[in-house]
């Protein structure tokens, strides 16, 4: 396995929002690791280390699993003997900013080997300009069902899903219409979508949530690392989350891109 120290392939950033009003909400990144043995052991050295260098607003604490969130309440990490995962759950751009300090102790006292990016799930918004929800949401579930209702019943909603590769990954997105209410819930509610399991509930009210348009292009990117770097310290995680983050959003991009284009073109 080779390795990784500061990645530099993929400068662009963390964000919010992208061009063309698409806009990053909650997400999850999970690196695996050799299973240590001694996690038990070990962890009270980073409880130490975690008390004396952070402020945690959160915290809990079981045999084999620790969970800290840093700054907000959505911006959290939870440790277990083969994995770390971040969930950010704020949606207010870069996660790992708040959380680099914190994953310093990981690497200082727990001291993880074979550190690898193993997943990633995002969801993506693009709204629809001058869009009317229910005429939008029907003309996509007859294109994606290839045929129309028959007099007795007609098309109401649909939602698709198609899978991707590249050389490093393979990945899924599930997309369609939402309206703001449908927005919330399925970032309130992480369970409605076929890949939602493991992306963290929004927490908190972010102001972009207020106002957003009548009907929106909804994404959510699952991508699973199928050739590995090993990641040796905090830069080199942070540098594979942004290549993940870019992937997930060139996904989103190109399935929601559609959705734009059409409304140009009626």
């Amino acid at each position: 396995m080779s390795q990784r120290s500061v990645h530099t392939r993929c400068p662009k950033p963390f964000s919010c929002v992208y061009a063309g009003g698409m806009y990053r909400w909650t997400s999850a990144y999970r690196f695996a690791w050799n299973p240590i043995i001694t996690f038990g052991s070990r962890a009270p050295r980073f409880l130490e280390w975690v008390e004396q260098n952070c402020k945690p607003v959160a915290f809990a604490l079981q045999d084999d699993f620790i969970g800290i969130a840093i700054e907000h309440p959505g911006i959290r990490l939870e440790l277990r003997p083969s994995s770390l995962t971040v969930f950010d759950g704020a949606a207010r751009g870069n996660p790992f900013a708040a959380l680099e300090g914190v994953l310093s102790g990981v690497f200082a006292t727990m001291q993880p080997s074979d550190v690898v990016l193993d997943s990633f799930v995002c969801a993506w918004s693009r709204p629809l300009a001058d869009a009317d929800y229910d005429p939008s949401r029907a003309a996509f579930a007859e294109r994606v069902v290839g045929v129309p209702g028959d007099g007795r019943t007609r098309l109401k909603d649909a939602s698709a899903l198609a899978d991707y590769e590249g050389d490093t990954y393979v990945a899924q997105v599930e997309w369609g219409i939402v309206e703001p209410d449908e927005l919330r819930r399925f970032l309130r509610e992480p369970t409605h979508g076929r890949l939602s399991e493991n992306r963290p509930a929004l927490v908190g009210n972010p102001l972009s949530l207020s106002s957003v348009p009548k009907a929106l292009g909804f994404a959510e990117t699952f991508v699973r690392f199928i050739a590995n770097e090993e990641l040796i310290d905090v830069p080199a995680v942070v540098g594979t989350a942004r290549e993940a983050d870019s992937i997930g959003l060139c996904i989103a991009e190109a399935v929601t891109q559609a959705f734009a284009e059409e409304e140009q073109t009626e």
